[in-house]
């Protein structure tokens, strides 16, 4: 493992979001931002080897945007939401190379819950479309050794929640 100062980085973006009361139990929201984390740059040396990083480039790591969109029903015992969240592209090191390059995932979350008195069930299906697109690139010594990170497939939770 390797540290370096990247020199610095300016972050500029714009986000809104809104949320709509279609009924007294019914909510549709929306959120989206479009992100710039941009590498002043630095030149530095990594086990005694020269690195540049150029400046103007989007930082590792930096979605270039985000986006959610979804659906709250809410009454005095049940709760549904369905929410689809998407995360743009990004590049899992500096520079931007073309190897390190994370396209853009979005994955869909549904949660249910009904309230009973003093117990609340939950149940909640993440990833319900079973994207499993790469979120994240490792780099190894060289390429064919890189690490890649995927969404985990669809899944689910279920609790029984009690308050005293």
């Amino acid at each position: 493992t390797a540290s370096f100062n990247l020199g610095g980085a300016i972050y500029k973006g714009v986000e809104g979001s809104v949320t709509f009361a279609a009924t007294d139990k019914l909510f549709l929201f929306a959120n989206g931002s479009i992100n710039s984390a941009k590498a002043q740059g630095a030149s530095t040396s990594i086990l005694g080897v020269p690195v540049i990083v150029a400046g103007g480039k989007q930082i590792a790591g930096a979605p270039k945007s985000t986006a959610a969109i979804g659906a709250l029903y809410t009454d005095e015992s049940w709760s549904v939401s369905l929410a689809n969240k998407y995360t743009g592209e990004s590049w899992a090191t500096e520079g931007e190379p073309a190897a390190y390059r994370v396209p853009g995932y979005n994955s869909t979350d549904l949660t249910v819950v009904y309230k009973m008195g003093r117990y609340r069930l939950e149940g909640a299906l993440y990833n319900l479309f079973d994207s499993q697109k790469v979120t994240n690139i490792k780099a190894g010594k060289t390429v064919p050794y890189d690490q890649y990170y995927f969404q985990p497939g669809r899944n689910y939770q279920v609790s029984l929640k009690v308050n005293f």
